[in-house]
């Protein structure tokens, strides 16, 4: 391209030369007709005419003035070539002095050159149209140089609006030139030169860019060459500098370059593929003297630096002398804060560089370079990853090269030293590495290899071709860890020869896990490897194996032998007692056999598993045979257990169909007897189409037999032809065989077909339960039909109890169902048409699945289901009619019960609510609406009210309650609110009752809780207590509803007298006023409970509340405040009446308790002493008086008895505790006992014992506690203590 260039501007150059020669032309003619018109048109004619006869073109000169004298004007000068205009100049004006020629002296004063346009265009052997313009001379160029006396000074250049149309090949250069624009003068000369460039820009297109001004002036003489005030600018960018060259005396030299910050985005068309996103500021600065150049180079990009120093003492002699010495050179350089993410703008590079390299050398090829390379790197971000130091110390020497590299950082640290010799030849090399404390996560940024690694590596050899590579290295490693994994020993020796890897020795060592391996592997010969590892656990390997509670020990045995090309394999795993969470193998033995060739893979394995155990369920033995290959594999299998034995036989073959053939199948499960029929069934599968041919497991006579039957093809895209059929399925079996406790029992049927094509299916089919019993109550009919055609699922489904009644379903649901995906295509917009009607359906079905004692009344409804799928409009209701619910047990006797909802489009409307007691009723009623369609749950208002009218929730003769008043619940969306007024005119709770009440509800193999579980598991020897808190069951499948999550209100709640708590100790009336109140965040509750009268039976004595009240004052915290007395009347030894009292106020969190006897405070001792003895501890003997301030052998002995007694008559012989709390300092003075028992997973009873003497703050008591979980956002605990009885409604509310 630069040769076309120089080509261009030569020729352009001969052009303007004839230019020149027709104007001399036309000044000598016009010295004899210089006034007249027609002579300057006569004129322009013929110097046009002389162009054109040594120009491959025409030349025309539109008009020509001037005096031709002192200026000249020529206007329209066109040049064309064959067909095409090459150049076309709409004005040039000469202004000059023609005396000073005299001189030999050329002074022109202004030459302007208007709107010149030209046009170049590249021709096909890559020259251009200007080439062609100029014919041939035939005489040859004199390049011979003379000396002339010549001057030529222009004193002003200028060219105005110029324009350029290139065609080219190439498409960096330009395909216009707009706006070029320049101004210049000019003075030449034999000993001096000067240019004075003032002005030039262009603006090019394709590609775009922009030159704003060139500016700089160049002199010359004899001596020094300058360059001053050199400046450009372009659109994005800005260079100023100068300089300065002289040849003699003495080569010399000096430049300066400084730019703005660099946009180099800007010249990214010619700079294809190279970008600098960073913006930093150049600097150079350079010199040269005599044959030694030093530069020194400055990159800034804010806090980011480069800084290099380049110096060479011999670089121009190397450059301009062929002969020249080695060049010599010095670099030495500094990084400051480098980010290459900003510099190469690739995010993904985290790459921080600071510090300092540094290189000293001569030569420039590997024979003759002896170089050397020192590195300081200091806080480096290498991938991300913090590098604290790294040194490089590296030396070359006419092709040897040794040195080290050190590196240190928080993934610890390295010290690797090469040493190669002879690298442009045969190299020979060494290599040693040394590691500490190395942690491949961090080097690596991969945090799956968490490691810690100490060890040693050596490799030496000759030559890195792998034909002639002879390499032997050793590895050696001790207190090393990788992930979980503790090395204790690594050592492995190995030899690299001849294309075959030798392993001397390999041994690893770690806590449960030993491996050693020996042998070789050729490429080309015969190889053998063995291996042997045996683990005594897999905790080490957990990481490796993600399976969680898996835990197994066993030795693996392998070997392979061969050549590359055909390699035979030998192993045997041996597996002792393996367990998987629920799952346990006693033993495991897997023998597999192998070849491996180029062709084919062949694996022969026996597995043979015993005593396989998982939840009650044991399987006695397994036995696999497998016969294996690339694209087939053949398994015969068995299973035995006592109770079930399977022998299952089948070969799969693969290819573009992959074919399952089943040979033999049989299930014997208890007594039944599952066997394949006409064996071999087939699957067969391909890209297009399932087939199913000849599958179909049966079990009993042939009459009554139970079976499974499919038959035929499924097409993704031709004709269907399938069929499914199960008959005569044993409910009851069935559901024995998933472990589900049903009392059920039905012959289970189903037949489906499937026809038509893969773009209109076909699907009929009848399902159905006969002989349907549940719970003894018995079903006359119970099944239904599908039928699916023209993308939509018909279905009719009833059930008919055995009583009176009906329950029937029908309904077309709209879908696609795609056979070329196998999927299921919905389209929101379809429409839907269902029913759902309820005649006369007895209740009592309902007592059947345990849901009352004694219920009766019927369900009748009928409900239509419209719209569309995204938007069902359903219409209709459901209704109870003549209903009754009596639970005796549990106290709930309502005798009459109406209940009925209909749904009226994005409204449903509870219009009846009637529950009737013995006393009163419930009644209510109300609506819910919704945003949109109410199966989405989007609440937008709600407006229920309820009232109770000496309504009896429960009524038993040992527990029992009236309640009266309104509820009411109502809003809109984020302003719903609350609001109830309730009274309690009469209740009465008998503790024992509701304990075995509830206790009746464990069920016979209750399953025990987890942490219950696991304390079982420890050693009670190593204990002296045990904490068992109850799990929180609201910390998973919380219930969240967005219509409440700003709910509000407020509810009020009267107990006045006549309501009593008992127990077997304890009888006590309650009454009080309470109101909670709900903010948006939190709960309040205002008001108090006094006890009205009671006592409270303790260790044989009865204590007479005289006083008690419980006070909520609000505040976030729900804590309330006490204060409490009660008194206990006794004769003391000498027969004196004496009242002992008791005294509990301040809050639940911290009770105040203190002790008085007949109006005078006693100390904690001297009450116990009271309790049990009926006297001082100053009445008791020295003994006493020592065992009870002491450790108390007599009062502890005493107290722990009546303890016992009372734990004993509370739990029960037979009850098992789960919680259990023992705190004590070796004695009773100060002592805490706790049992519990998770009685279900929702029901807790716990009982707690305090006794001893601390201070005047406390007294011995103790406290039964029995927390139920209603809901898991609502829980009901009871309390009975020798401080206050009582119950709480605990409320958990999800905070988020």
């Amino acid at each position: 391209m630069k040769d076309d260039m120089k080509k261009v501007i030569t020729y352009s150059l001969r052009i303007l030369g004839y230019l020149f020669l027709t104007v001399v032309i036309v000044l000598l003619l016009a010295g004899l007709l210089i006034q007249t018109a027609p002579v300057k048109r006569k004129l322009a004619g013929f110097a046009g005419e002389q162009a054109s006869a040594v120009m491959n073109g025409q030349l025309t000169i539109g008009k020509l003035d001037g005096n031709f004298f002192t200026n000249l004007h020529l206007q329209d000068i066109l040049l064309k070539g064959d067909s095409d205009t090459i150049a076309f100049i709409g004005d040039l004006r000469l202004d000059y002095n023609l005396w000073p020629l005299l001189d030999n002296k050329l002074q022109v004063h202004r030459v302007h050159i208007g709107r010149p346009y030209f046009y170049l265009e590249q021709q096909a052997d890559s020259s251009w149209n200007v080439q062609q313009l100029v014919k041939p001379s035939g005489e040859e160029t004199d390049t011979s140089q003379t000396s002339s006396t010549f001057e030529l000074d222009v004193a002003q250049f200028n060219l105005a609006e110029g324009a350029v149309r290139i065609h080219a090949f190439d498409t960096l250069i330009p395909r216009r030139i707009e706006n070029l624009n320049t101004k210049l003068s000019l003075q030449f000369s034999a000993d001096r030169q000067m240019l004075v460039l003032d002005e030039f820009s262009l603006l090019t297109q394709q590609p775009d860019f922009e030159l704003q001004q060139l500016a700089f002036q160049l002199n010359r003489n004899q001596e020094v060459i300058q360059l001053a005030n050199f400046h450009l600018k372009t659109a994005g960018n800005q260079l100023d500098g100068g300089g300065n060259f002289a040849e003699a005396p003495a080569r010399k030299g000096a430049a300066r370059l400084d730019s703005e910050p660099l946009a180099i985005q800007e010249f990214e068309y010619f700079l294809s593929g190279f970008e600098l996103p960073a913006s930093p500021v150049f600097k150079l600065d350079a010199s040269m003297d005599e044959d030694a150049i030093s530069a020194s180079i400055d990159l800034a990009d804010g806090n980011q630096r480069i800084h290099m120093e380049v110096v060479s003492a011999n670089l121009a002699a190397f450059l301009l002398d062929p002969e020249a010495p080695l060049l010599q050179y010095k670099l030495d350089g500094s990084f400051e804060n480098i980010d290459l993410a900003h510099w190469l703008g690739n995010e993904e590079l985290d790459y921080l560089v600071n510090g300092h390299v540094a290189v000293d050398g001569s030569g420039t090829d590997l024979e003759t370079a002896v170089t050397k390379l020192k590195g300081e790197f200091n806080d480096l971000l290498v991938d991300g990853r913090p590098v604290a130091d790294l040194l490089l110390n590296m030396d070359l020497d006419r092709g040897n090269l040794r040195g080290e590299v050190q590196g240190r950082g928080d993934f610890g640290s390295f010290h690797l030293k090469p040493d190669v010799q002879h690298l442009q030849a045969e190299p020979r090399y060494s290599f040693e590495l040394r590691t500490e404390k190395l942690n491949l996560a961090l080097l690596t940024g991969n945090d799956s290899l968490q490691s810690d690694f100490n060890l040693a590596a050596q490799v030496k050899g000759q030559g890195f071709d792998p034909k002639a590579l002879k390499a032997r290295g050793e590895i050696w490693s001790g207190q090393s860890r990788f992930q979980d994994i503790e090395v204790d020993t690594l050592f492995a020796s190995l030899v690299y020869e001849k294309e075959a890897v030798q392993i001397d020795s390999l041994r690893l060592e770690t806590k449960g896990l030993r491996v050693k391996a020996h042998g070789d592997y050729r490429l080309n010969g015969n190889s053998d490897l063995a291996l042997v590892a045996s683990f005594d656990g897999v905790e080490e390997l957990a990481s490796f194996i993600p399976l969680e509670d898996f835990a197994t020990s066993g030795q693996l045995d392998a070997r392979i032998w061969g050549r590359a090309d055909s390699l035979q394999l030998e192993s045997k795993l041996e597996l002792n007692r393996t367990s998987f969470q629920s799952l346990t193998l006693e033993s495991l033995l897997v023998d597999a056999d192998g070849l491996l060739t180029k062709n084919d893979t062949t694996i022969q394995a026996k597995i043979r598993a015993n005593q396989l155990l998982s939840d009650g369920f044991t399987v006695d033995s397994m036995a696999f045979d497998v016969d294996a290959d690339l694209d087939s594999l053949y398994l015969d299998g068995r299973v035995v257990s006592d109770e079930l034995r399977t022998e299952l036989q089948a070969g799969l073959r693969l290819g573009d169909v992959m074919r399952i053939g089943i040979t033999a199948w049989q299930i014997d499960f208890q007594d039944e007897n599952w066997r394949l029929q006409g064996a071999p069934a087939i699957v067969e599968i391909d890209s297009v189409s399932y087939r199913l041919e000849n599958f179909k497991l049966a079990s009993g006579k042939a009459d009554t037999s139970q079976y499974l039957s499919a038959q035929g093809i499924i097409s993704r895209v031709g004709e269907e032809d399938f069929n499914l059929q199960v008959a005569n399925i044993d409910l009851n079996k069935l559901l024995k065989l998933t472990g589900q406790e049903m009392n059920a029992s039905g012959l289970i049927n189903l037949a489906v077909d499937l026809s038509g094509t893969a773009d209109d299916p076909l699907l009929t089919g009848d399902f159905g339960l006969e002989q349907a019993v549940m719970n003894d109550y018995r079903f006359t009919d119970f099944g239904g039909s599908l039928n699916y055609s023209e993308k939509q699922l018909e279905v009719q489904a009833q059930i008919v109890p055995q009583d009176s009644g009906r329950f029937e379903f029908s309904g077309a649901i709209p879908f696609e169902l795609m056979l070329d995906s196998m999927g299921v295509k919905f389209n929101p917009k379809d429409s839907v048409d269902a029913r759902l009607k309820i005649d006369q359906f007895p209740l009592a079905v309902l007592q059947a699945v345990n849901i009352g004692e004694e219920i009766s009344g019927y369900l009748e409804g009928d409900v239509t289901v419209k719209g569309t799928i995204e938007s069902p409009d359903p219409k209709g209701g459901f209704h109870l009619v003549d209903a009754s619910l009596r639970i005796r047990e549990y106290g709930v006797d309502y005798r009459e019960i109406k209940f009925g909802i209909d749904f009226q489009g994005e409204e449903v409307l509870l219009d009846t609510l009637l529950i009737r007691s013995a006393d009163g009723t419930l009644s209510g009623g109300g609506k819910i609406g919704f945003s949109s369609d109410f199966y989405k749950g989007d609440v937008s208002d709600t407006e229920i009210k309820l009232q109770f009218n000496q309504f009896n929730p429960v009524n038993h003769k040992q527990f029992n309650m009236q309640l009266s008043g309104n509820a009411s619940l109502g809003g809109s969306k984020d302003d719903v609110k609350f609001d109830g007024d309730l009274n309690v005119p009469k209740s009465e709770i008998y503790l024992p009752a509701i304990f075995n009440l509830m206790g009746k509800m464990v069920e016979t193999e209750m399953p025990k809780p987890i942490l219950v579980r696991e304390l079982e598991g420890l050693d009670s020897d190593t204990i002296d207590s045990v904490n068992v808190s109850q799990i929180d069951s609201t910390a998973t499948d919380s219930l969240k509803f967005d219509y409440f999550d700003n709910l509000t209100g407020e509810v009020r709640l009267k107990i006045p007298k006549n309501t009593w708590i008992k127990n077997e100790d304890m009888h006590i009336e309650i009454s009080g006023d309470l109101e909670m109140i709900k903010h948006k965040e939190f709960f309040e509750l205002f008001g108090s409970v006094e006890v009205v009268r009671g006592q409270y039976d303790l260790f044989g004595r009865t204590f007479m509340i005289q006083s008690g009240t419980i006070s909520f004052q609000g505040g976030e915290e729900l804590m309330p405040r006490m204060d409490i007395t009660a008194s206990y009347s006794f004769r003391n030894s000498e027969r004196v009446q004496q009242e002992l009292s008791v005294a509990i106020s301040g809050t639940a969190e911290e009770p105040s308790v203190s002790f008085s006897l007949d109006g005078s405070s006693v100390s904690e001792g001297d009450a116990l002493s009271y309790i049990l003895f009926g006297k001082s501890m100053n009445e008791l003997t020295m003994d006493q008086q020592e065992n009870v301030s002491g450790a108390g052998d007599m009062a502890g002995q005493a107290a722990a008895s009546i303890l016992s007694s009372q734990l004993t008559n509370f739990l029960g012989d037979k009850l098992n505790v789960d919680y259990i709390e023992v705190k004590s300092e070796g004695n009773f003075e100060n002592a805490t006992v706790v049992v519990g028992k998770y009685i279900t997973n929702d029901l807790f009873v716990s009982y707690e014992q305090r006794f001893g003497e601390t201070d005047q703050k406390d007294m011995a008591k103790y406290e039964v506690k029995l927390e139920y979980e209603l809901f898991r956002f609502l829980f009901f605990q009871l309390n009975n203590s020798s401080n206050d009885s009582g119950f709480d409604v605990i409320f958990k509310f999800d905070a988020e």
